[in-house]
């Protein structure tokens, strides 16, 4: 019974590390990717003030970009062109892209018949509220 004790207590001691540092990995890799907007007193400063406006914007990061087809039939004329290198990593940040508070923005993706959707904040807050 003992050694299934510390069997299990060593076990759990490597998933309690493990999973700080996952945490504090992830945690460093979102305060790398908001430091291209917001110094790190300005970080420090909303992770205080703010929390929420801190995590729904850690949220936007990963959410608030999407890619569809092109619509058929329909004039895309008036929609600006961006270059997206990649498609699976979508960060309106690293496409020099902002968020608009009561409108979803639509781009066309250079050299595709596809189409960039960046969310609203309103839709961002929606979201993520619901997932709560």
């Amino acid at each position: 019974m003992l050694k299934q004790n510390k069997k299990f207590m060593k076990h759990f001691l490597f998933l309690a590390v493990s999973l700080f540092f996952s945490c504090y990995s992830f945690s460093q890799k979102v305060d790398e990717t908001l430091s291209k907007k917001y110094t790190s007193e300005e970080m420090k400063t909303l992770k205080k003030v703010d929390s929420k406006k801190y995590e729904l914007i850690n949220y936007s990061l990963h959410n608030a970009c999407y890619v569809i087809d092109m619509p058929s039939g329909k004039s895309t004329s008036e929609f600006k062109v961006v270059s997206v290198p990649n498609m699976s990593k979508l960060n309106y940040q690293d496409l020099g892209l902002s968020i608009i508070e009561n409108e979803n923005q639509y781009f066309l993706i250079q050299g595709t018949t596809k189409m960039l959707v960046v969310k609203s904040s309103i839709v961002l807050n929606q979201e993520f509220s619901s997932k709560k």
